[in-house]
């Protein structure tokens, strides 16, 4: 009797446990696996559930595509903000980050975000720089 009794209170301490440990990243997969098949609302509402216990720029940066493809605009760029805050490195932020501002006619919001990926000591890959070029030029249409 008491040899059920424990292994039950072990089995149910593991659950809860795993549950705390492991849940973040179950949602994050989850997230993962409805926007490989383009639903981009399911997707947002696991990488959010994700995002609150998990820091890990994958997340945000997911969670951005999908408002970017929902037209969530605001969202989006709030996220990306966000992630640009934590982590002033990540070039795909910056790009998405831009192309939005490009989207909503600002472009010149744009500049500053390339401005400080540079001051870093970074380069800009071949896509980003003529993203940038096409910012810094606008009367230029291709």
């Amino acid at each position: 009797m008491k040899l059920t009794l424990y292994t039950l209170l072990v089995g149910l301490t593991v659950s809860l446990l795993f549950r705390q440990v492991e849940w973040p990243w179950i949602a994050f997969r989850q997230g993962e696996t409805a926007f490989d098949r383009g639903h981009y609302l399911d997707a947002a509402a696991f990488y959010e559930r994700a995002a609150q216990k998990l820091n890990d720029p994958r997340i945000l940066e997911r969670l951005a595509k999908c408002c970017l493809a929902v037209d969530r605009l605001d969202k989006a760029e709030t996220v990306l903000s966000h992630l640009l805050q934590q982590h002033p490195e990540h070039l795909l932020a910056i790009k998405l980050l831009a192309g939005l501002y490009q989207k909503t006619q600002q472009p010149s919001q744009a500049i500053p975000l390339f401005a400080e990926y540079l001051a870093l000591g970074r380069k800009l890959d071949p896509p980003a720089e003529l993203q940038l070029a096409r910012i810094l030029s606008p009367s230029v249409s291709l």
